[in-house]
């Protein structure tokens, strides 16, 4: 017999355990009328036992009922099984957890999956397809006897119409502070646009006459330091010029001074002066409704400003936030906007039903604010321009006048700017702004001539013809010749509205030298504490975006100038190297307070400048210090800027060597170059002579070490111990005990060797082309740049902009943004 399922021996067990009946209860159930049931067959009597044979019929029967009532089930496609149905529990996908150990993501890995280099390459693909049909056009034409390039060679540019040429359809604009260069980038010359827009006042509003001429007339502070400062230039001028054996005769100034004193105005008439100034009759201007306000040229030639306000949005490389002239951004953005549109309409005849069709290209600062770029280039795109591309002015000075390596210094009008360029990408940490300008020397100027008796008594540099005036004399007569230095005779006519026109003759000595030398001497100018706070919260602050701290561009040795610390005046050599050696840990690219992650494309954040020691595991200590160090620096940095102080008045001769050491100190071939091809170009640079005293200046202020062509070895040799240093203290060093490497003794014998009996390394001022302007030449490199087929690739059109705003420079600039 088969084994018993447990069922069946629980229904076996059930069957036993029924109790057997008594006598009694049987006769009561007689009793009761209820007669026994009648017994089955085959089954056991009640109250006996049930027999195997029983339990096995049972058992058998069973069975073969359910195996009757599976078939049955089976017929009708009901079935039972063993595993889960395909439906899913939630519509909601469920995502492994990734191997953080091993995983890769090939997302924005790959040039297909940006949408701007998706543009271009279909731009690119677009226009080669328009090459070959006009290609086959012209040849099925019998107008060209060439075998039609199918195959998408590359063409001339200058093939075609020559208003098919390229750069005919993308102007060109360089905004300063003075003056807006602005032209097509096949013109020969920009178009000079003052930045000035004047407005007819309204009813209970102050006329300001334009701030920036009022301020011009200096305060007593910079009285006070001119004549603290003044005898040092003096002594310094008379050393120079006994120094190239040069005469000065004794009492020069009195002689000049005397003669001033005595001259008298030669009045003109009209029909006699050849350069008479037409004045615009101001009230005639308020009376026509078709005036609504005056751009450049013509908002300086206002007869009468009592009625008028002057406004100009462009200041230091960014907007003019004084808010005692603009009360929102859009005041400002509206005023860039009208100046823009008049100076191409004006000069260019380009209205703006035209503007769809052409590209501009924006240069900007080295030390550009995000949030001047983003918010000029968000305007020019609202302007309704097809394409928008920016460049830096130290790269566009290089693409001007044909050089791949150098040091560019733009002496502007209220800034000078220092960088160091190779090929094509300004080296991080060699940008310097310069807090004074040649508006700085022309009120110097001003202040000599009346030293000296100017016979105009009346001179008055808030006033637009007087400042005019003695603008022409510093442009004409300014210069660093030694020879020239003697008493000279000159003349000069002032022309104010509803007058006759004065002539005046004056002598000049020294003063036309001195002037300018302040760029040397900069404490002459006495700008410190006296600059107005242009920053009036207008526009928001660019932070970054993870972080939320300041991200604008910033540089070490711009940092460490207006704190004082200059390579230059540091005399202890340990003091010098300490110093570069921090630049060669990582720490060498332009700082911000938005990330502090160490990167290899020199970006704006703490970067890699490329050494060994850069982000490896044994320097992320002294890395550490370094960056605390750093952090407190821009802090106070920041806090200064944003008050209006921290002014960097650094001599030139000082920045230029700053500039070039921050840049090649590593790489001596580099600083070689640099050194060698320094290009002076701004409009406040065309002073003769300058490059001669420049040359001069450097090789004074230059310390044996920074001149030394071992420098790099030096370095070198500084690296290689500090890595031995942390090798040996890694596995001693105690949590939270950052043992920091010094300089000892037998460094400092070794280094001297190395620099002991080394020649110096050279210096050469590239002279400028006479057929280009020093003025012109960063907005001549912006056409030249115009011109180049990368430039396809950095325009950042209306859809792109609206996608990625300003991060849309990352994928559409020669720099980092």
């Amino acid at each position: 017999m088969s084994e018993l399922s447990d069922s069946e021996v629980k229904v076996e067990v059930e069957e036993q355990a029924v109790p057997k009946k008594t006598p009694k209860q049987e006769n009561s159930e007689s009793a009761n009328g209820s007669a026994p049931k009648k017994q089955k067959r085959g089954s056991a009597a009640s109250g006996q036992k049930v027999s195997a044979e029983i339990l096995q019929r049972r058992r058998e029967g069973r069975i073969k009922a359910l195996a009757t009532l599976q078939s049955k089930l089976d017929k009708l496609g009901i079935k039972r099984v063993d595993q889960k149905n395909a439906l899913p529990a939630s519509t909601v996908p469920s995502i492994s957890l990734i191997n953080q150990k091993n995983y890769f993501t090939g997302y924005l890995k790959r040039d297909e999956q940006n949408l701007s280099i998706k543009n271009v390459k279909e731009m690119n693909r677009l226009l080669a397809e328009k090459k070959k049909k006009d290609k086959l056009s012209k040849s099925s034409a019998g107008t060209s006897t060439n075998t039609p390039d199918v195959d998408g060679e590359e063409e001339d540019d200058n093939d075609g119409d020559v208003d098919e040429r390229v750069g005919s359809n993308t102007i060109v604009m360089h905004p300063g502070t003075t003056n807006i260069r602005i032209g097509l980038a096949t013109d020969i010359d920009p178009k000079i646009i003052k930045n000035v827009i004047a407005f007819p006042r309204r009813p209970g509003q102050e006329s300001t006459k334009g701030y920036i001429f009022e301020s011009r007339k200096g305060s007593e502070h910079e009285a006070k330091e001119f004549e603290t400062h003044l005898p040092s230039i003096v002594s310094s001028f008379r050393e120079r010029m006994r120094y190239y054996k040069r005469r000065i005769l004794p009492n020069s100034n009195e002689t000049v001074a005397n003669f001033n004193k005595r001259q008298e105005p030669q009045v003109v008439e009209d029909h006699n002066d050849i350069h008479k100034v037409d004045f615009l009759d101001s009230k005639k201007l308020l009376n026509d409704p078709e005036v609504k306000y005056l751009v450049g040229d013509d908002a300086l030639r206002l007869d009468d400003y009592s009625d008028w306000i002057l406004r100009s949005p462009f200041y230091k490389g960014n907007f003019n936030e004084d808010r005692s002239i603009y009360r929102s951004n859009q005041e400002i953005l509206g005023d860039i906007e009208l100046v823009i549109k008049e100076g191409l309409s004006k000069n260019l005849g380009i209205e703006p039903a035209k503007y769809a069709d052409l590209n501009i290209i924006l240069i900007i600062p080295n030390l550009y604010d995000k949030t001047y770029v983003a918010e000029m280039t968000n305007l020019l795109i609202n302007m309704s321009f097809a394409n928008i591309g920016v460049l830096q002015e130290g790269v566009s000075a290089t693409f001007g006048s044909g050089i791949s390596n150098g040091c560019v210094i733009d002496i502007g009008s209220h800034y000078t700017k220092v960088c160091c360029v190779d090929e094509g990408m300004i080296i991080p940490n060699s940008q310097i702004e310069l807090d004074y300008g040649g508006d700085d020397v022309t009120k110097t100027f001003a202040r000599m001539l009346k030293r000296n008796q100017f016979p105009y008594k009346e001179l008055d540099l808030s006033r637009i013809t007087d400042w005019n005036l003695i603008n022409q004399l510093k442009e004409k007569y300014l210069t660093f010749e030694d020879a020239d230095i003697a008493i000279q005779l000159y003349n000069f006519s002032v022309r104010n509205p509803h007058q006759l026109t004065k002539k005046y003759d004056f002598k000049v000595f020294d003063e036309v030298m001195i002037s300018p030398m302040g760029f040397f001497y900069p404490e002459i100018f006495g700008a410190q504490g006296t600059t107005i706070n242009r920053r009036g919260n207008f526009f928001e602050v660019h932070r970054d975006y993870f972080s939320g701290r300041y991200d604008s561009p910033l540089s070490r040795s711009q940092l460490d100038q207006v704190e004082g610390k200059f390579l230059a005046n540091m005399e202890d050599l340990d003091e010098i190297v300490n110093r570069l050696l921090s630049e060669s840990c990582g720490l060498g690219s332009n700082y911000n307070m938005g990330n502090n992650s160490n990167t290899s494309s020199g970006n704006n954040n703490l970067g890699n400048t490329g050494t060994a020691t850069a982000g490896s595991e044994d320097s992320s200590d002294y890395m550490e210090i370094e960056e605390t160090k750093l952090k407190k620096q821009i802090k106070n940095y920041l806090g200064l800027k944003k008050e209006g102080k921290g002014l960097n008045l650094t001599p030139l001769e000082l920045a230029v060597i700053e500039s070039i050491s921050y840049a090649g100190f590593q790489d001596m071939n580099k600083l070689k170059k640099l050194y060698e091809n320094i290009l002076i170009v701004g409009g406040s640079s065309k002073i003769d002579g300058l490059d001669l005293i420049l040359v001069d200046r450097i090789h004074i202020a230059r310390s044996p070490v920074l001149y030394s062509t071992s420098l790099d070895q030096a370095i070198k040799y500084i690296t290689l111990k500090k890595e031995e240093f942390e090798k040996a203290n890694k596995d001693s060093k105690v949590e939270g005990d950052v043992k920091e490497f010094k300089i000892t003794e037998e460094h400092l014998e070794h280094l001297r060797g190395l620099l002991e009996g080394t020649s110096a390394v050279p210096i050469e001022i590239l002279s400028s082309s006479r057929d280009i302007d020093p003025a012109e030449m960063c907005w001549k490199g912006g056409s030249v740049y115009a011109r180049l087929k990368i430039v396809n690739e950095m325009w950042i059109n209306k859809e792109e902009w609206n996608i990625f705003n300003d991060r849309a420079f990352n994928y559409k600039c020669l720099f980092t943004f």
